[in-house]
């Protein structure tokens, strides 16, 4: 069974590598964004007009703030997860007891997710990328045809070329790879 933890405020992940310390299962997902940060350099005389700088940082953030899934299999290790430095408290039933998950309903939340908790892309969700050429197995007007990926959105909806001519948008489910 799996509980539910409330964290301080962007301390998930530290809550995460010290209840790995304590040998416990912990769920964390969580995606990597890019952050550009801007520095304006001091103005001199001998440059009137200074050039702006850009950093690019690539940060973990988690998908749900403040909340991270750990596995309990005792009260030991419900207790172990109270008294980790970071956890304010878990996420609550009817009854004032711990709201616990089922490994069945874990396993549909980390469908989405490699094995490090990072949330995957939609590309990497459905194996093809931007570039794949792919067919129909759908009953429509474009069955059988191949179809050139050209984006992917995060819903699922990929953006076609199909035929080399024509273009769609359409569910990834109705492509596969066109090899084979």
């Amino acid at each position: 069974m799996w509980a539910l933890a409330v964290t301080n405020g962007a301390a998930e992940f530290q809550v995460r590598d010290r209840l790995r310390a304590e040998a416990l299962n912990v769920f964390l997902p969580y995606s990597r964004e890019k952050q550009i940060t801007s520095v304006m350099p001091p103005r001199t005389t001998s440059t009137p007009r200074p050039r702006v700088r850009h950093a690019v940082a690539w940060k973990n953030v988690a998908r749900w703030p403040g909340y991270l899934f750990a596995e309990v299999l005792s009260d030991v290790d419900l207790n172990t997860v109270y008294g980790t430095r970071g956890v304010l408290t878990l996420v609550r039933g009817a009854e004032g007891m711990p709201a616990l998950l089922t490994d069945s309903a874990m396993v549909a939340i980390r469908s989405g997710c490699a094995e490090d908790g990072r949330v995957l892309k939609t590309s990497e969700l459905h194996g093809f990328s931007v570039g794949d050429m792919l067919r129909f197995v759908t009953k429509s007007n474009f069955a059988s045809r191949d179809a050139l990926v050209q984006s992917i959105d995060e819903n699922g909806m990929v953006r076609v070329l199909v035929e080399g001519r024509l273009k769609a948008t359409v569910h990834y489910s109705e492509l596969t790879s066109a090899i084979g």
